[in-house]
């Protein structure tokens, strides 16, 4: 009987830590419309940036030196990454607002999906 409490006191604490993970994670949800290089270079989102060969690079923001494009990764400000304009196919900017809704609602679904298992927990 008493693993079963100390079951109980810990599940509580799954819910804020899986709140937390998923807030402080976040998921981004892009513009279905493409823009172009020259657009992106002038947003303060993140820029999504599919290539011919499939690859999707995710960048902070992108900037325009001398004619070339570069881009800056969150965790690498430190280096720039070189954007071939040819090689570009689809370019997407992160839509804030879709984002923020998108988080709130995986919270609100685990937090719904937590207590009710809660509750079946607590009617054994």
């Amino acid at each position: 009987m008493k693993t079963m409490k100390t079951f109980k006191k810990n599940f509580i604490r799954l819910p804020l830590i899986l709140i937390i993970t998923i807030l402080f994670q976040g998921c981004a949800v892009y513009h279905i419309s493409p823009i172009t290089l020259d657009q992106a270079v002038g947003s303060a989102y993140k820029v999504k940036v599919t290539t011919r060969d499939n690859k999707i690079n995710i960048y902070h923001h992108i900037e325009k030196k001398d004619g070339a494009y570069f881009g800056i990764k969150y965790e690498h400000r430190d280096r720039v990454y070189p954007i071939k304009k040819e090689e570009v196919i689809i370019i997407e900017l992160k839509d804030k607002r879709k984002s923020t809704v998108n988080a709130i609602y995986s919270s609100t679904g685990m937090i719904i999906g937590i207590i009710n298992a809660y509750k079946k927990i607590s009617m054994q």
